[in-house]
């Protein structure tokens, strides 16, 4: 397993009600996030945060050391 520091950046894609608070708490621990969501309205509060707004889950995953997905209703 690889362990990331906060030097490591990262994508996190699905900021429903999960994913907005795990985003938030690597936001709060020091991490670059770069963030991607359907609901782009629902990046706001991670984006006056310090997060990076990404328009496709692509753009969000470019670059990235780690990707994180949070997302629901796989059909």
């Amino acid at each position: 397993m690889r362990t990331l520091d906060t030097s490591t950046p990262l994508a996190f894609i699905g900021i429903g009600v999960m994913g907005a608070s795990m985003a938030r708490r690597l936001l709060e621990a020091g991490f670059k996030v770069t963030v991607s969501t359907r609901t782009a309205s629902k990046a706001q509060p991670l984006l006056a945060l310090g997060a990076r707004w990404a328009d496709s889950p692509v753009a969000a995953a470019k670059g990235a050391g780690a990707i994180i997905t949070m997302l629901g209703f796989p059909e």
